[in-house]
């Protein structure tokens, strides 16, 4: 279940310095994909799992000086109860540090394993990838009506009471500035939204190494347009 590990990072959890952990395996097979090793099977084979309780004596040990965990993959929900417990595991380390927080990287395609763990107060943050607008859904993720899924994961993140961002990468070829003001309306109400540029190293899919990412300027235009449409601060990873 859990392929890495890293002690420290700055950049994996908002405001927070956390410890990152890396669940293998997805139900996706989006192009872009930058950790294919996390995702195909022929890959991961070569990624022995890491013990359970080995993570959580790593993060045990961190517990003073870290602000939470991220939960990463691969797509970390679809290991469900597996994942729930290890949760579980890292929040009874909390006791000892009140405020290490549990954040969640998902594609939302698991809204069940979501609610479950929103329902036991078993996270503090959520990272949210929309890949596309909704029509084009299930070109990306290689699923069968994979975009009802993930509304279901986005309404039950509006409603709750924790933070949480929606966020996409922003594939030339794949999106455009017309179909990211047509993804606004899908994400209308978010709390926050993030951009994130595309990078061509390492995909799934290696045809998209040979697309250049957009430049500055398009994030600046995007950035200004949806924040006039949504009303909220959108941030660019660029």
């Amino acid at each position: 279940m859990i392929k890495g590990f890293i002690g420290t990072s700055l950049i994996d959890f908002p405001s927070k310095v956390a410890a990152v952990v890396f669940m293998g395996g997805c139900n996706y097979a989006c192009p872009f994909c930058h950790n294919p090793h996390l995702v195909q099977e022929d890959q991961m084979q070569f990624l022995p799992d890491m013990p359970t309780e080995e993570v959580i004596q790593k993060v045990a040990f961190r517990s003073n000086f870290i602000d939470g965990v991220t939960i990463s993959g691969g797509e970390p929900t679809i290991h469900g109860k597996q994942l729930i417990e290890f949760i579980k595991k890292i929040k009874k380390i909390s006791k000892k540090s009140p405020n290490l927080a549990i954040k969640l990287d998902t594609n939302g395609s698991n809204p069940e394993t979501i609610k479950e763990l929103l329902d036991k107060n078993l996270l503090d943050y959520v990272a949210l990838d929309i890949k596309t607008i909704p029509g084009q859904y299930d070109q990306i993720s290689k699923l069968v009506s994979s975009f009802e899924q993930v509304s279901k994961t986005m309404q039950l993140l509006m409603k709750s009471s924790i933070d949480y961002e929606f966020r996409t990468t922003v594939v030339p070829t794949l999106m455009d500035m017309q179909q990211l003001m047509d993804l606004a309306d899908t994400i209308k109400g978010c709390k926050r939204y993030v951009l994130q540029n595309f990078c061509p190293k390492g995909v799934l899919d290696a045809s998209f190494s040979n697309i250049d990412p957009y430049p500055v300027s398009f994030f600046r235009e995007a950035v200004r347009a949806m924040e006039e449409k949504l009303n909220i601060k959108i941030i660019a990873r660029v």
